[in-house]
């Protein structure tokens, strides 16, 4: 998203209607949904991708059958806090059930979503097997990337080591 004239081109390819599709992606969303707005008007789709969910790290992390397993349960209590919310009664037996049918998952569940909480919610990191300390690594690289790419550049920041702190700590907060 970086080259001046990539939405110019890809209209110039789609005017021609010729068979292939684009899948444009960049972390400044603004400046994307800027020159697809110009340049692509009824021409494409803007899809906003965000991070890794739990449910996408228990189908990656866990074998198959026991990821369905986890979803199910994960589905059953879904529709068990619905149904309550939207008739204003709680059945406590089927949620003791659930959370029962739940119990031997839990560990692993909570030790996922602690994984996911500590690697970001990047993808890669999250779904890889790495140890901790390259994980910290590689979110650093990300980080760095990501301020000198989005921040520097596009807002003319300076004093970088300040504002990769900055980051840091909100990101703890």
């Amino acid at each position: 998203h970086f080259i001046p004239t990539w939405a110019r081109e890809v209209k110039g390819i789609i005017d021609r209607k010729w068979p292939v599709h684009f899948v444009v992606t960049g972390s400044a969303a603004t400046s994307l949904e800027g020159e697809a707005a110009q340049a692509l008007a009824g021409r494409a789709m803007v899809h906003h991708l965000g991070p890794l969910s739990l449910r996408e790290l228990v189908r990656a992390r866990l074998e198959a059958t026991r990821a369905r397993e986890v979803m199910a349960i994960a589905d059953e209590w879904r529709r068990i806090v619905n149904e309550a919310l939207s008739t204003g009664a709680w059945n406590k037996k089927k949620f003791q059930k659930v959370m029962e049918s739940y119990a031997p998952w839990r560990g692993e569940v909570s030790a996922l979503t602690a994984q996911l909480g500590e690697r970001g919610g990047f993808p890669e990191i999250a779904i890889s097997r790495m140890d901790t300390p390259a994980a910290y690594r590689l979110m650093r690289t990300f980080l760095s990337m990501l301020v000198q790419r989005d921040f520097v550049q596009f807002f003319g920041v300076r004093d970088t080591r300040t504002l990769e702190r900055l980051i840091e700590i909100l990101a703890q907060g």
